[in-house]
């Protein structure tokens, strides 16, 4: 025997009737929550997740009256999921109608999170920060993400990998939004907390955090300076210091990078005495002369590519040689070395260095190598 169906709205519209006052009466709020779980797990089944995050919202208000602060938190939590699935879903099937989803969505998590940090939940209060701007990234709200992304990372301080973490994600979404400046001291803020934490800094995942952040840095350094990086060779080469600089360990870039501030002259480049030693070092593993070897050197040994990648560097050899390659390539405007070395490199990238990477390989091809040669010309003549 078939059961004859139950709208859910006419049940939704009963539940929420059966809250009003009557005459010598009370309303059973124990029995209205236990209508609306039942509705919004049907609502939920049904695909409809708005609806069910309805249901989740009514819920929080009646614990709101009952004084479990708890329960109350954990419905406006799951009304903000529910209200997410909604969006995403919208989002993936390219669905442009207007809806409050986006609304709800955030108001419903800003109401857990304040519940949740009332109560001294610091940790969990970052985690749904960081929840939250994560979503917006994905559905390309990038400007809205990143107030709840830098508060997520602000609370995170309190446990050192979803820090990480949380410190990852806001670089991504800084890159998004060509905050190229701000997005480069993430990074470092990010490789910093992981030398500093960190008794083996390349075991396990770090050996991919420490490349991902080298690559990014790099990049990050080819985007901010632009046109300032022909000068900062320059420079780099006839420093009476950069000997030292390249013997620097970590410790001391560490303790230099929390130190330093970059400062810009009117033509928009870094003062050589300004930056950062990590950032120093990093340009000197990517520069012509890193590859070149002095007489005494070649005379003892006959094969220079067994000494490297540079010490310092988190890169495989390999991997070493074709970013080298490629940054190269980008700077002498080489657009077809650019591609080639891009190729290899794209499968060892994150989602953020790859965007990184295509954008500046996109500023190549349209104005020539990044230290300005006058190689455009030649380019648009083929």
């Amino acid at each position: 025997m078939v059961e004859p169906y139950k709208d859910p709205w006419k049940e939704y519209k009963s539940a929420l009737d059966s809250l009003k006052k009557k005459f010598l009466k009370r309303p059973n709020n124990y029995q209205v929550l236990a209508g609306l779980a039942d509705l919004a797990l049907r609502f939920e089944d049904e695909g409809c997740e708005q609806y069910a995050g309805m249901c989740h919202i009514q819920m929080a208000k009646i614990n709101e009256k009952i004084g479990d602060w708890n329960m109350q938190y954990n419905h406006y939590l799951k009304a903000g999921r529910c209200f997410k699935n909604a969006e995403m879903r919208n989002f993936e099937m390219n669905i442009f109608a207007c809806s409050d989803h986006l609304n709800y969505m955030q108001d419903c998590y800003n109401r857990a999170i304040e519940l949740i940090l009332d109560h001294q939940g610091f940790w969990l209060g970052g985690l749904h920060c960081t929840e939250l701007g994560s979503t917006l990234c994905s559905i390309d709200e990038y400007q809205l993400a990143l107030p709840f992304l830098l508060r997520g990372a602000e609370l995170l301080k309190v446990e050192f990998r979803s820090h990480l973490a949380a410190l990852e994600k806001l670089a991504a979404c800084q890159v998004e939004l060509e905050m190229y400046a701000d997005a480069l001291a993430t990074i470092d803020d990010l490789w910093a907390l992981h030398m500093k934490n960190t008794d083996n800094p390349k075991f396990g995942y770090g050996e991919e955090l420490l490349k991902d952040c080298e690559i990014a840095s790099v990049l990050l350094l080819l985007r901010k300076t632009g046109t300032g990086l022909k000068k900062r060779d320059a420079t780099l080469k006839n420093d009476t210091h950069i000997d030292c600089v390249l013997e620097l360990n970590r410790e001391e870039c560490y303790k230099e990078t929390k130190s330093s501030t970059v400062r810009y002259t009117r033509t928009g480049v870094p003062k050589n005495d300004d930056i950062s030693a990590r950032h120093r070092l990093l340009l000197s593993m990517y520069d012509e002369s890193s590859l070149l070897l002095d007489e005494k050197t070649k005379k003892e040994r006959k094969i220079p590519w067994k000494k490297l990648p540079p010490k310092d560097s988190s890169l495989s050899k390999d991997l070493y040689f074709y970013f080298y390659e490629f940054v190269m390539a980008l700077r002498h405007g080489d657009v077809e070395m650019a591609k080639k070395s891009f190729d290899f490199l794209e499968k060892h990238f994150n989602l953020m260095n790859s965007k990184l990477a295509m954008k500046l390989l996109d500023d190549v091809m349209d104005r020539g190598g990044l230290d300005k040669r006058g190689f455009a010309d030649k380019f648009i003549s083929r």
